[in-house]
């Protein structure tokens, strides 16, 4: 049985559905880590000392330093490159989804549609009762100084309730898979827009970028090879770099640039763009200054393992020991007003671990790291819809590594649950019906 490859779906049954996926260069892991993290590690190795004070620090990232940069990152390429290597040379998977599979994404997806919907509104609801009106929204539209930061400070988040919020990176990489199946409408574009909030006026841009990423992963994953839309998609990284730096200007439009619009020389656009490589470059010069201050393994570590400390009911029965008499959060600021810049706050991630459980914790760390993320971009390949789900917000934390480990933060705790929850109850195929869909499916793309 031959199915027409013009568009993504086809019926293989009456009471099945088929979803081809196709792999873009650059989903590969370690493609995604070299471009970014590979890049902007070897831009701050080599920045010389002087282009260190555009930001107001010291260079801690050299010598030692850098040569323990480098290990972690190898560190990380060989846990991602391992597991691929058998799935390196395999052609378009399928994805074969029963009847029953079909009801249970449904479902899946309005029930994570609903807690995020109403982690916005709780957050709604909260910054009202805390005393927020239009006139502090259009103070922030306005451009007045301190609006945002003041805005924050008087609307902040309620554990447990507006954390929900953080439901919508899967929202919508489960909507859009949907979507692109045919099951489902555009519902899930709503995410978007209330991602954008956050971003506006709480100077959140990893909120956009949360629901954004997961979306370009499924679109680009089960686009048809031939469809005239795939050469977008072969340029991925190339659209995508411009898009960020226009997201980060726009929100340090409204925030920082308020400020430094009256004390720079530097025109907007190059302000923007030196800032938003101080994000990157700082995060590696951090991670070095932390390794150089942590305690080490006189304290558990923090940094590397926060979702841990953070999690509900952790802090009430095993609470963080703390550094230095003060809470991690504290330390790090205190770190930071005496050898960093405290606007340029970002821990790093590969020489973080190094500093809290020594270099061969380290290494084993991001080894093992490596090959879980590696184990997931297998399954994706291999046709599995739970490992593609769990990719396209995975591939959230390789692109920020540089600034952070995404994976470890507490707004990673929902996305991990909800992944957990989709892979323990997502209904199996029957193996007659795979053997049979296999072989018709086959002829794919003749």
């Amino acid at each position: 049985m031959t199915i027409k490859a013009n568009r993504t779906i086809g019926s293989v049954t009456d009471d099945t559905k088929t979803v081809q996926l196709n792999w873009p260069w650059w989903l590969h892991p370690a493609v995604a880590t070299l471009m970014l993290t590979g890049v902007t590690a070897a831009t701050a190795i080599t920045f010389g000392e002087d282009s260190f004070t555009t930001w107001g620090v010291q260079k801690y990232i050299q010598g030692e330093y850098a040569l323990l940069l480098t290990i972690g990152i190898i560190a990380f390429l060989a846990g991602l490159i391992i597991p691929t290597l058998s799935v390196l040379r395999s052609g378009p998977s399928v994805i074969v989804l029963t009847s029953h599979q079909v009801v249970f994404l449904r479902t899946a997806y309005r029930f994570l549609f609903t807690l995020t919907i109403l982690g916005y509104l709780f957050w709604a609801i909260s910054a009202v009762l805390q005393g927020i009106s239009l006139a502090d929204l259009a103070s922030v539209v306005d451009r007045e100084e301190k609006a945002i930061s003041e805005l924050k400070a008087s609307s902040r988040p309620i554990a447990g309730l507006t954390t929900l919020t953080q439901f919508g990176p899967l929202t919508a990489a489960l909507g859009a898979f949907l979507f692109r199946a045919g099951l489902l409408k555009l519902s899930f574009l709503w995410v978007v827009p209330l991602a954008l909030i956050r971003t506006l006026f709480y100077a959140e841009r990893l909120a956009l970028l949360e629901v954004l990423i997961p979306i370009l992963i499924v679109v680009a994953v089960t686009t048809y090879r031939k469809n005239r839309w795939t050469w977008l998609l072969r340029l991925g990284p190339l659209i995508a770099a411009p898009f960020v730096w226009i997201v980060f200007a726009s929100s340090e439009y409204f925030r920082s640039w308020v400020y430094y619009q009256t004390i720079t020389t530097l025109s907007f656009p190059e302000w923007v763009t030196t800032r938003l490589l101080g994000y990157y470059v700082t995060g590696y010069n951090n991670s070095a200054l932390m390794s150089m201050t942590s305690p080490g393994l006189e304290v558990p570590p923090y940094f590397s393992a926060s979702l841990f400390w953070n999690a509900p009911g952790v802090d009430a029965f095993a609470p963080h020991p703390g550094i230095g008499g003060a809470s991690p959060e504290s330390w790090w600021v205190s770190i930071l007003e005496l050898y960093g810049n405290p606007e340029f706050n970002n821990t790093g991630s590969f020489l973080a671990v190094n500093g809290e459980i020594g270099t061969l914790g380290m290494i084993l760390y991001w080894l093992v790291t490596g090959l879980v993320i590696g184990g997931v971009y297998v399954g994706l390949r291999r046709g599995s819809i739970t490992a593609s789900l769990a990719y396209s917000v995975f591939y959230i934390g390789i692109l920020e590594l540089p600034r952070f480990i995404y994976w470890t933060q507490g707004r990673a705790f929902p996305l991990l649950l909800a992944v957990i929850f989709i892979a323990l109850g997502y209904p199996r195929a029957r193996l007659g019906l795979t053997k049979r869909t296999q072989k018709n499916t086959a002829t794919l793309g003749n």
